[in-house]
């Protein structure tokens, strides 16, 4: 499997399996320097001081970054999430087909990628109550969608009681 930076499509390295020839994407040290210069400090420590459970997001739902907490409370051990997508990122099963995140017919309903690509799009804040498919099962959330500079998007993930959602 190749590991391409999702930015700038530079070859990062290459994972196992050797004899998968599909592409993952992550984020190569010259993008990851590129952003870290532009914000004055590194994303992940300025997204660790916002609070709630959050991911940074570009339109297309890849990760630029995300908070310690947020990784805690999904139980993921990612020391460097920016440029998987954010399935890929919070373990939902469908990411784990062969077609990957975004391309399972499950997909075409993930309220994700809905609220990511239409708070990019057009700006608006958006909040609603999810369900997140995890090996363990569904898990409920309530997901908050609001546009950064950039343009980015602020997605707050948290964790609620199912009878909430």
């Amino acid at each position: 499997m190749q590991l391409v930076c999702s930015y700038c499509g530079v070859h990062i390295s290459v994972l196992q399996p050797l004899d998968d020839e599909r592409i993952s994407h992550g984020i190569c040290q010259d993008c990851a320097d590129f952003y870290s210069r532009q914000s004055g400090q590194r994303l992940g420590d300025l997204v660790n001081r916002l609070g709630p459970p959050v991911l940074i997001l570009d339109g297309q739902a890849r990760v630029l970054a995300a908070s310690r907490d947020l990784l805690e409370h999904a139980g993921v051990c990612l020391e460097h999430p920016g440029g998987l997508l954010a399935g890929e990122v919070l373990e939902c099963v469908y990411a784990r087909r062969p077609e990957g995140c975004g391309g399972t017919v499950h997909c075409a309903a993930c309220a994700i990628r809905r609220l990511v690509t239409a708070t990019s799009s057009d700006g608006q804040r958006r909040e609603e109550p999810a369900s997140l498919v995890k090996p363990g099962g569904p898990v409920a959330l309530r997901l908050t969608a609001e546009r950064l500079p950039g343009p980015v998007v602020r997605l707050v993930v948290e964790p609620t009681l199912a009878q909430d959602s």
